[in-house]
Protein backbone atom coordinates (compact mmCIF):
# COMPACT_ATOMS: atom_id res chain seq x y z
CA UNK A 1 0.00 0.00 0.00
CA UNK A 2 1.02 3.42 -0.78
CA UNK A 3 0.03 5.95 2.06
CA UNK A 4 1.12 9.76 2.13
CA UNK A 5 1.75 11.07 4.96
CA UNK A 6 0.57 14.78 6.69
CA UNK A 7 3.31 16.32 8.36
CA UNK A 8 2.82 16.21 11.68
CA UNK A 9 2.26 12.24 11.09
CA UNK A 10 5.95 12.42 9.53
CA UNK A 11 7.15 14.30 12.87
CA UNK A 12 5.82 11.54 14.70
CA UNK A 13 7.06 8.80 13.13
CA UNK A 14 10.41 10.45 13.13
CA UNK A 15 10.11 12.31 16.39
CA UNK A 16 7.84 10.95 18.71
CA UNK A 17 6.49 7.71 17.35
CA UNK A 18 4.56 7.28 20.69
CA UNK A 19 2.06 9.95 19.33
CA UNK A 20 1.19 7.83 16.66
CA UNK A 21 -1.75 5.59 16.95
CA UNK A 22 -1.33 1.73 16.71
CA UNK A 23 -2.96 1.57 13.39
CA UNK A 24 -0.39 4.63 11.60
CA UNK A 25 2.31 2.47 13.45
CA UNK A 26 1.83 -0.82 12.13
CA UNK A 27 1.35 0.67 8.60
CA UNK A 28 4.58 2.53 8.79
CA UNK A 29 6.37 -0.83 10.53
CA UNK A 30 4.97 -2.29 7.12
CA UNK A 31 8.10 -2.87 4.69
CA UNK A 32 5.23 -4.00 2.35
CA UNK A 33 4.00 -0.56 2.23
CA UNK A 34 5.12 2.74 0.05
CA UNK A 35 5.72 5.50 2.31
CA UNK A 36 5.63 9.15 0.52
CA UNK A 37 6.38 12.58 2.19
CA UNK A 38 5.65 15.64 0.18
CA UNK A 39 7.88 18.63 -0.23
CA UNK A 40 4.90 19.97 1.07
CA UNK A 41 5.49 19.21 4.38
CA UNK A 42 9.04 19.82 4.78
CA UNK A 43 7.93 23.36 3.17
CA UNK A 44 5.76 23.34 6.39
CA UNK A 45 8.13 21.76 8.74
CA UNK A 46 10.90 24.98 7.22
CA UNK A 47 8.12 27.64 7.86
CA UNK A 48 7.65 26.86 11.29
CA UNK A 49 11.00 25.88 12.40
CA UNK A 50 11.75 29.90 10.93
CA UNK A 51 9.17 30.95 13.01
CA UNK A 52 10.10 29.18 16.12
CA UNK A 53 7.20 27.39 16.10
CA UNK A 54 8.75 23.81 16.18
CA UNK A 55 11.74 22.81 18.01
CA UNK A 56 13.54 19.96 15.72
CA UNK A 57 17.05 18.15 16.47
CA UNK A 58 19.70 20.76 14.46
CA UNK A 59 16.97 22.95 13.98
CA UNK A 60 16.85 22.56 10.75
CA UNK A 61 14.70 20.78 7.91
CA UNK A 62 18.02 18.61 6.87
CA UNK A 63 17.79 16.14 9.85
CA UNK A 64 14.43 15.67 8.65
CA UNK A 65 15.23 15.40 5.20
CA UNK A 66 17.68 12.70 5.75
CA UNK A 67 16.44 10.60 7.95
CA UNK A 68 13.35 10.36 5.56
CA UNK A 69 15.83 9.19 2.60
CA UNK A 70 17.36 6.79 5.00
CA UNK A 71 14.23 4.66 5.68
CA UNK A 72 13.01 4.89 1.81
CA UNK A 73 10.26 7.38 2.00
CA UNK A 74 9.55 8.56 -1.38
CA UNK A 75 10.02 12.32 -1.96
CA UNK A 76 6.91 13.74 -4.05
CA UNK A 77 7.12 17.21 -5.77
CA UNK A 78 3.78 19.04 -6.46
CA UNK A 79 2.95 19.74 -10.13
CA UNK A 80 0.08 21.18 -12.55
CA UNK A 81 -1.80 18.73 -11.82
CA UNK A 82 -1.74 19.14 -7.94
CA UNK A 83 -3.05 22.82 -8.52
CA UNK A 84 -5.96 22.34 -10.58
CA UNK A 85 -7.20 20.52 -8.11
CA UNK A 86 -6.05 22.30 -5.17
CA UNK A 87 -7.92 25.24 -6.66
CA UNK A 88 -10.93 23.22 -6.97
CA UNK A 89 -10.88 22.15 -3.44
CA UNK A 90 -13.99 22.66 -1.13
CA UNK A 91 -13.04 26.20 1.17
CA UNK A 92 -14.15 25.88 5.02
CA UNK A 93 -13.85 28.70 7.18
CA UNK A 94 -12.06 26.79 9.63
CA UNK A 95 -9.68 25.48 8.14
CA UNK A 96 -7.50 27.38 5.63
CA UNK A 97 -4.07 25.64 6.40
CA UNK A 98 -2.57 25.67 2.62
CA UNK A 99 -0.13 23.17 3.69
CA UNK A 100 -3.03 20.69 4.19
CA UNK A 101 -5.02 21.41 0.98
CA UNK A 102 -1.53 20.72 -0.87
CA UNK A 103 -1.78 17.24 0.85
CA UNK A 104 -5.24 16.54 -0.04
CA UNK A 105 -4.72 17.57 -3.84
CA UNK A 106 -1.77 15.61 -3.95
CA UNK A 107 -3.71 12.60 -2.15
CA UNK A 108 -6.47 12.96 -4.68
CA UNK A 109 -4.53 13.60 -7.72
CA UNK A 110 -2.31 10.56 -6.61
CA UNK A 111 -4.84 8.25 -5.62
CA UNK A 112 -3.15 7.83 -2.05
CA UNK A 113 -4.47 7.40 1.05
CA UNK A 114 -3.39 10.31 3.48
CA UNK A 115 -2.11 8.98 6.82
CA UNK A 116 -3.59 11.88 9.62
CA UNK A 117 -5.00 12.42 12.73
CA UNK A 118 -6.28 15.65 11.58
CA UNK A 119 -9.97 15.73 12.04
CA UNK A 120 -10.71 18.83 9.98
CA UNK A 121 -9.06 16.96 6.30
CA UNK A 122 -11.67 14.11 5.96
CA UNK A 123 -14.28 16.70 5.35
CA UNK A 124 -12.18 17.11 1.88
CA UNK A 125 -13.18 14.25 -0.90
CA UNK A 126 -9.94 12.07 0.27
CA UNK A 127 -9.25 9.14 1.89
CA UNK A 128 -7.97 9.18 4.91
CA UNK A 129 -6.00 6.79 7.44
CA UNK A 130 -5.60 7.09 11.53
CA UNK A 131 -7.19 4.09 13.66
Amino acid sequence: MKLLLDSHTLLWALLQPERLSPNARALLGDTGNQIIVSYASLWEITVKIAKGKLNVPGSSVGPILRESRDLGFQLLAFNEEHLMVLESLPTFADHKDPFDRMLVAQAIVEGLPLLTADTKIPRYPVQTIWK
